[in-house]
């Protein structure tokens, strides 16, 4: 029996919400810097992509239980590439966009990255996500929070003496 955990989620199938989420693991920011990363890495040469081929793409709707003939598949390799590319334009500003819609294609870039990575097709390092620097961050703001609750604790302990 398969539970609602095992199942995979599509990214079409997460909801937006205005209400902003405040324990997810990457901030905007730190989305944004992740996708320039990949994106200078990827110029510069740092990187290389492998994308799916027709037959590899035949082979995985195999896998599936699908059928597709090369036409079809060779149809699919053309448009993974091109959808790469116009993405990577609008992230770098190459295609001009609303605030929203650069917004969508830095996220749905920051997915196809981990598509990418996930299926192995990205082969070179292109961030070196400063992980020193969040704990670190992470522990000043650790380090706020305890001298409030000294303060709090000494007010409330100098109120109730004084009584």
């Amino acid at each position: 029996m398969q539970n609602d955990d095992d199942k995979a989620i599509e990214p079409s199938e997460i909801k937006s919400s205005s209400k902003i989420d405040e324990k997810t693991l990457f901030s905007e920011k730190e989305i944004k810097a992740i996708v320039k990363d990949f994106i200078a890495a990827y110029i510069s040469g740092q990187i290389t992509i492998h994308f799916p081929n027709a037959e590899d793409l035949m082979d995985m709707a195999r896998r599936e239980g699908g059928i597709k003939d090369f036409k079809q598949a060779s149809k699919e390799e053309n448009n993974l590439k091109m959808n790469f590319r116009t993405r990577m334009a609008t992230c770098v500003g190459a295609i001009k966009s609303t605030p929203e819609e650069q917004m969508a294609s830095i996220n749905g870039f920051f997915e196809t990255i981990i598509a990418m990575r996930n299926g192995g097709r990205i082969i070179g390092v292109f961030t070196e996500y400063p992980l020193e620097v969040r704990i670190k961050r992470l522990e000043e703001g650790l380090e706020v929070t305890n001298n409030l609750v000294k303060e709090i604790v000494e007010w409330i302990y100098r109120g109730t003496v004084e009584k």
